[in-house]
């Protein structure tokens, strides 16, 4: 799917360092990090904080930090998307950043849910969902993250891959 060490680029228009709200669409450059490199790193982050620690699972979730100083996703940026490679393949989707102050370090990594796994059951509702009524009160339904994701695969399968 990824490399390690890959620089991805992902967006959104969340809150900046300080807590600001961004009317322009940010986006960032990350590269990717070695699932036991954030294993370690969000294990040490959360150890002693309340409800920690966390823990990262390689299997359905990706690390990566900013490549500039103080690039970060925040929050608000939940579900936004994280491409990766030459044809800027959608690869995974904002899920968390660890910690309590994650938002504006770029020395905590942040975490994606991995998309590989749902692969089939994406490609299933874009190609069974058609625009009509019914059909979009059942989509509204969904989780906000995951309605937004959808929204972005059919523009993408809309504009790209036309047949």
């Amino acid at each position: 799917m990824t490399k390690n060490h890959e620089t991805c680029v992902t967006m959104g228009w969340g809150l900046d360092a300080e807590g600001y709200e961004s009317s322009l669409l940010k986006v960032l450059t990350v590269t990717l990090r070695p699932g036991s490199w954030c294993k370690e790193k969000i294990l040490n982050i959360t150890k002693d904080q309340d409800g920690g620690p966390e823990i990262f699972g390689p299997s359905d979730s990706l690390c990566a930090l900013g490549c500039e100083e103080g690039e970060t996703v925040c929050a608000g940026d939940s579900g936004a998307p994280l491409l990766c490679g030459p044809n800027r393949v959608l690869v995974g989707v904002v899920s968390y950043g660890p910690g309590n102050a994650s938002c504006g370090n770029d020395k905590i990594p942040f975490v994606y849910a991995r998309v590989d796994g749902w692969e089939t059951w994406i490609w299933a509702v874009i190609f069974n969902t058609s625009l009509h009524p019914h059909d979009s009160a059942s989509i509204m339904n969904l989780h906000p993250c995951i309605m937004a994701t959808l929204a972005m695969v059919i523009i993408i399968k809309e504009k790209y891959l036309e047949t």
